[in-house]
């Protein structure tokens, strides 16, 4: 500042002893100086590149993955119809499986097509050719299941190779079970009658009143008898029977001779008694057979054989049953 044209900023001292010294600073907005030189335009690696393979990669995946569910239809297709055998269709899925064994990174589906390829195959090598089963009933509208598979049963129905449990029953009969074995290709037919549930109640119970009646024990007791016997005119055997027989006791008699000579008296005819029978064997047999009832009253039992004279008898057994 200044009063006078002695003294301005522009030249000349500012005449003022306390002033009057120095040299006035402005202070200016500067940028600071760098330390060191801008560097050149920095670089990144490129993924475009990359990214487009590996998309082209995953679209050919893609592509592979339509092919083979496209053709997988067709062939569960076949796997249906009834025109193809079995050889034929097991064909059809090893062919599809040996298309695509490639394993796709991208999915799991080919995983789980190609166990069901190895399924199908191993079904239709182990397949035989269904068997068909008809049921007739009497009576009829009897109710026919088998037991140990879950379909239900229509007549002609179509049943793999096996055994089959097959249960028919209808209300106011017996139901009855039985097991059939089914071969391959075989048209079986059962033919099955029920018994009515009344009828069935009046066996059981007359069979369990015939059970209630003790039953009669037979014994039977056999004489030996090896001496030959020669008769001048009859022939009489005793047996003591009394220590197994109680008198006026029917028992049955078995007795058995042959003949072994030749009688002087010409064709004569067998009277055997025994007890309070009498049998008459045919003229002119060789053998002596009887097989009666018959009781004592008393004492031993008495054979008595009437016989041709010089005739002689071999008594092979006597059988005594009660």
């Amino acid at each position: 500042m200044h009063t006078t044209q002695a003294s301005h900023p522009q030249y000349g001292k500012i005449k003022d002893p306390d002033l009057d010294e120095g040299d006035f600073v402005f202070a200016l907005k500067m940028e600071p100086a760098s330390s060191s030189a801008i560097p050149e335009s920095a670089s990144i690696r490129d993924y475009d590149k990359i990214i487009q393979k590996r998309e082209a990669k995953r679209k050919r995946w893609d592509l592979w993955q339509k092919s083979m569910e496209t053709n997988l239809a067709k062939v569960e297709r076949y796997d249906k119809n009834s025109t193809l055998d079995a050889r034929e269709k097991a064909e059809a899925w090893e062919g599809l499986l040996t298309s695509y064994r490639a394993d796709n990174p991208y999915t799991v589906k080919d995983d789980e097509f190609r166990r069901k390829a190895k399924d199908r195959i191993s079904y239709w090598k182990g397949y035989k050719v269904s068997g068909k089963l008809f049921v007739d009933t009497t009576p009829s509208n009897v109710t026919v299941k088998i037991l140990n598979i879950g379909p239900k049963f229509c007549q002609g129905m179509e049943l793999r190779p096996g055994r089959y449990h097959v249960e028919t029953s209808r209300q106011g009969y017996v139901t009855k079970k039985m097991w059939i074995e089914l071969e391959a290709g075989e048209n079986k037919k059962l033919e099955v009658s029920l018994e009515p549930l009344q009828r069935r109640i009046a066996k059981l119970r007359e069979e369990k009143s015939r059970q209630s009646v003790p039953r009669k024990i037979e014994k039977t007791y056999v004489f030996s008898v090896s001496d030959d016997i020669s008769p001048s005119f009859d022939c009489l055997m005793k047996f003591d029977v009394g220590n197994i027989l109680n008198y006026d006791q029917e028992f049955k008699i078995d007795l058995y001779a042959q003949v072994i000579g030749n009688s002087t008296r010409g064709n004569l005819g067998w009277t055997v008694s025994a007890g309070n029978k009498e049998v008459r064997c045919q003229p002119n047999s060789r053998t002596i057979k009887i097989n009666c009832k018959t009781k004592i009253t008393n004492g031993p039992l008495w054979i008595s054989i009437i016989s041709p004279l010089g005739t002689k008898i071999k008594l092979k057994y006597l059988k005594i049953s009660f």
